[in-house]
């Protein structure tokens, strides 16, 4: 025997499946299956009840009372299962429809197509049949005996029943056909829809399901198994498509996330709410449009391609999570858009997104990894510890924006990227790593103040086919002592370079192609600190011709020079200066024997005690000088170094000689020393 519910409501009926109520139960609705045999017994005192189509039995099995129900729909049979007498009180509901009478029930007319018909299990019993609750006039005893036949095609089914979830994490699958599409339910939604009745998609349909709705939150429209694009709508619950589990006609409302299953699937969200869209690891080009409202979710497995894909929002906040770290190909108007909310799940470093079009973006403090796109980025950088690769071809800017930079810049191998730092705040990325395997690296200062880089990031620098650009007054400091220090017109834009490590070996370029043909060198100033020494300073001064002119303008100033460990070597004129030396007094009468590009040394120049030779005004009184020093009249030809001994530091001089007349002087160098300056024992 079936068992006896004693709940009113809404019952759907599987095949060969029999609905017992209680005694004294009224507000019963009853859905039969469509194309099988469903059956409803009743007992005493039940009322209200509404058979709907599709029920094929009624059974009365009890002969004490009277029963009132409605019939709607197609043929029902009646079903007496008592042997012995029965009183029915029928109302078959016609609303005003006339019924004929036959010798084995009613029948259908042309007006109304419903029949019911009484079949007694054996003996005989009255029925008291109405018509919208009027009595007819023919009722009366029938006997008549043969089972029920059930109906043997489908009925048309009810219109728009809902089947109403409250519970938090159901989820559809849509798997291509409706019997492979699943119902996954929980808790009460379970008990009230059980998976032997609702447990397909094709048994929703069975039993004329039009609408799921979901009030608990957390419900998923998984079409992951579908094998054809599908379209859904979270604000009318639409699902259309070419697979059948995506055309039955049943809406999902209250969905909150929707998996996609095919690169081309379309979806709509709702004007306003919190939807997620799950794109797992498609290479997905279809179009997710979001609503005016809300926060919403595009999710991505960490290893896929949705570059292709339309993603807007009308006013949404659209973040994007990584199900997994991996890499992410986006288009930066995609990337612009979830940055501007959020990027989470993965890891910092183990996420990476690649883009796939030109743009300009800030990186994320959830990513940690960008590969920059061949047609051109430009990337702000306010992580400390950012890994950039960028294209092969160059074309990228990096804007460095953290003051104390700790990542690493990949440029490729051709053309030309550009590294910018705002110095209103100094900035230090000696803890970084810029590296090229080809690409210029031009940089690019604005403001005032101090940049830290290490002597590899120097060097790279320093091997950019444009100069440094500094618009206001920079130091650049070399953190460590590791590559050598190249100074020449590309670091010309500073104000000062720092060695901030012992044992620096630095080369400067002074000098342009000849003097006065404009600045070629680096001419400002190098300053060591107090920690450092034992550095070696190479200074040249571009093989210049100084013949006939007087050059006060190429020299490089260095501050701080340690005059008991650095070492100094002087190239001029393309010919190293540090071969013999001679000392010559202060009387000016003493006779020059060194020879041409000589070493000499002015000592004791009474005549030039606390003579400042910084400012490159006074060379005029400094060629006067050295003059004086000079017997003209015995003075071989050629070029010959002075280095001027002030007690406050040494300006080196290139002097050039025509017989008896000085027709060149150039000055190379300023040193500054943190003692008394004395050449002798440092350069010879």
């Amino acid at each position: 025997m079936p068992a006896v519910t004693t709940v009113q409501g809404n019952y759907f009926l599987a095949n060969n499946e029999t609905l017992a109520l209680a005694a004294n139960l009224s507000n019963v609705n009853v859905f039969g299956y469509v194309g099988g045999v469903s059956e409803l017994d009743l007992q005493s005192s039940d009322s209200n009840i509404t058979v709907n189509a599709n029920v094929s039995r009624i059974g009365f099995s009890d002969a004490l009372s009277a029963y009132t129900f409605q019939a709607q729909g197609n043929t029902v049979n009646v079903y007496l299962q008592s042997s012995g007498s029965l009183v029915a009180n029928i109302d078959v509901g016609t609303n005003g429809s006339l019924l004929s009478f036959g010798g084995t029930g009613f029948g259908p007319t042309a007006t109304q197509p419903l029949a019911l018909r009484v079949v007694p299990a054996s003996g005989s019993a009255l029925l008291q049949i109405t018509l919208d609750g009027q009595p007819l006039s023919n009722a009366g005893a029938i006997s008549i005996g043969s089972a029920p036949t059930p109906p043997t095609s489908p009925t048309t089914p009810p219109v728009s029943p809902t089947m109403a979830l409250t519970v938090a994490g159901d989820t559809v699958n849509l798997s291509g056909t409706t019997a492979a599409s699943t119902v996954a339910l929980t808790g009460a939604d379970l008990t009230a829809f059980p998976s032997a009745t609702f447990g397909t998609v094709a048994q929703l349909v069975g039993v004329g399901i039009t609408s799921v709705t979901n009030s608990g939150g957390n419900f998923m429209l998984n079409a992951s198994g579908n094998l054809n694009a599908t379209t859904f709508n979270f604000g009318t619950g639409v699902v259309s498509g070419a697979d059948a589990a995506s055309s039955t006609g049943i809406t999902y409302l209250g969905v909150t996330t929707y998996v996609a299953g095919n690169a081309a699937d379309n979806v709509t969200g709702a004007a306003s709410g919190n939807f997620a869209v799950n794109l797992g690891a498609l290479t997905y080009t279809g179009t997710v449009a979001f609503g005016a409202s809300g926060n919403d979710t595009i999710k991505v497995s960490g290893n896929s391609n949705i570059s292709g894909a339309t993603i807007t929002s009308g006013g949404a906040s659209v973040g994007l999570v990584f199900n997994a770290a991996g890499t992410e190909t986006l288009n930066t108007a995609q990337y612009n858009l979830f940055n501007a909310t959020s990027i989470t799940g993965g890891t910092f470093g183990g996420n990476t997104i690649a883009f796939s079009n030109a743009g300009t973006v800030s990186d994320n403090i959830n990513v940690g990894n960008y590969h920059l796109s061949s047609a051109g980025n430009t990337i702000s950088l306010n992580n400390a510890g950012d890994t950039v690769t960028g294209a092969a071809t160059g074309g990228d800017n990096y804007k460095i924006l953290s003051t104390s930079f700790t990542g690493s810049l990949h440029l490729g191998s051709s053309g030309a990227d550009t590294v910018t730092i705002d110095l209103t705040a100094n900035h230090t990325i000696s803890g970084g790593s810029i590296s090229s395997g080809g690409t210029s690296a031009n940089l690019v200062l604005s403001g005032s103040g101090t940049l830290t880089v290490s002597s590899a990031e120097a060097a790279t620098f320093h091997a950019s086919n444009s100069a440094i650009v500094a618009s206001g007054t920079d130091t650049m400091n070399i953190g460590d002592a590791s590559s050598i220090v190249n100074l020449n017109a590309h670091e010309n834009a500073l104000n000062t370079v720092g060695l901030q490590a012992a044992f620096s070996n630095v080369n400067i370029s002074i000098g342009a192609a000849s003097v006065n043909a404009g600045a070629a060198g680096f001419n400002q100033s190098v300053t060591e600190s107090a920690l450092t020494g034992h550095d070696t300073f190479n200074i040249n001064n571009g093989s210049a011709t100084i013949t006939g002119a007087v050059d006060a303008t190429h020299y490089v100033t260095i501050n701080g020079f340690n005059t008991s460990s650095d070492q100094m070597v002087l190239t001029l004129s393309g010919v190293n200066q540090n071969g013999t030396s001679q000392t010559i007094s202060d009387s000016g009468n003493d006779v020059i024997t060194a020879g041409n590009n000589g070493l000499i040394y002015l000592s004791n120049l009474g005549a030039l005690l606390g003579y400042v030779v910084a400012n490159a005004n006074d060379l005029s009184s400094a060629e006067t000088n050295i003059l004086a020093a000079v017997d003209a009249t015995t003075a071989s030809t050629g070029v010959y170094t002075f280095a001027i001994d002030t007690n406050n530091g040494a300006a080196l001089y290139q002097t050039h000689f025509t017989g008896s007349t000085l027709d060149g002087i150039q000055l190379v160098g300023v040193v500054s020393g943190t003692a008394v300056f004395s050449m002798i024992g440092h350069i010879s």
